[in-house]
């Protein structure tokens, strides 16, 4: 189900599409701490989302780009991909957000936000924090088991699959709803992960360990 087609987030997008932040907020937080408590991952990453939008919309542009982080990195673990209609509604808040950051400042703080676990990512996005002043992602983000081989990250599996699939880097950007520079990013973590320096090598990698 998509973002505008989850009943308990029906009412904060609504809100936020009309403009109406006051509303969209408290919305998307009650939704993500009830999701949280229910287990529903899928309607915790839309209010992820939501947040993400309602903080870039309020000019907390650091705020947004590491709830953007934590929502991409909970797709990569759920395995979910946005369908044409939600990148729609989300790129307009992220393009404005990464503009006025900065491709640097912007790619920091999206991984800040993909390092957060769900637990520190839905602490994170109800807290009141306002500054970048405190932000310090604790090693308990991480988990402290791989699920993958070479201890690679759900996203960072999903990049290298669709690498070994043949896309490019501009491609996998396309798919994932990254910037080149991210899926690069990713890159080089899974290189260095894997003690590779080619996406020949990676791409052996991927095939032998049924990463595609």
């Amino acid at each position: 189900m998509g973002l505008l087609s989850r009943p308990l987030d029906n009412l904060g997008w609504a809100a936020l599409l009309g403009g109406e932040l006051g509303r969209a907020k408290p919305q998307f937080g009650e939704n993500l701490a009830l999701s949280k408590v229910r287990g529903d991952r899928g309607t915790l990453l839309m209010s992820l989302e939501g947040l993400a939008c309602v903080a870039g919309a309020e000019g907390e542009d650091l705020r947004a780009a590491r709830l953007f982080g934590a929502a991409e990195a909970l797709m990569g673990v759920i395995g979910y991909r946005l369908v044409p209609q939600e990148r729609a509604v989300l790129e307009p808040y992220r393009a404005s957000v990464r503009t006025r950051l900065g491709e640097a400042a912007w790619e920091k703080a999206v991984a800040e936000g993909e390092a957060l676990g769900v637990d520190q990512a839905t602490e994170y996005a109800l807290s009141k924090e306002r500054s970048s002043k405190h932000f310090s992602p604790t090693q308990s983000a991480v988990s402290s088991t791989p699920e993958h081989p070479a201890g690679l990250s759900p996203r960072e599996v999903e990049v290298l699959g669709l690498v070994a699939e043949g896309l490019t880097n501009a491609q996998v950007a396309q798919r994932l709803f990254l910037s080149p520079r991210t899926v690069q990013r990713h890159l080089n973590s899974i290189y260095h992960k894997l003690g590779v320096s080619s996406r020949a090598v990676a791409t052996r990698f991927a095939i032998e360990h049924g990463l595609l």
